[in-house]
């Protein structure tokens, strides 16, 4: 192999080497472009989540909120239930009262 052929093969295999390393820092590129946007989409999910978490939360607390006041509504109705029986009871006492006055 002369040193004309020689330099020619090792130039070619030089410019094979440089468009593959092209091609790879390409590639390369797009990765990282790649990245970039799923970074970018992966903060604004983390974001989107914390506010989920905020609002969950949030209802969390309103519904333990209801949940104490369905329990005092209970409690004041039993209440009242109770009173009006008595009520009745009494109002029917006074009915029997009456009635046996109005027979005498």
């Amino acid at each position: 192999m002369t040193t004309k052929e020689f330099l020619k093969k090792t130039r070619d295999e030089m410019q094979t080497f440089a468009h593959e390393l092209t091609v790879v820092i390409e590639n390369r590129d797009s990765i990282q472009m790649e990245l970039v946007d799923v970074y970018r989409m992966a903060k604004t999910i983390s974001i989107d989540l914390n506010e989920e978490i905020k609002v969950v939360s949030s209802l969390h607390k309103e519904l333990q909120a209801l949940e104490k006041q369905i329990m005092k509504n209970k409690e004041a109705r039993k209440s009242l239930e109770t009173n009006l029986e008595e009520a009745q009871s009494f109002a029917s006492c006074l009915v029997s009262l009456v009635s046996k006055r109005k027979k005498l």
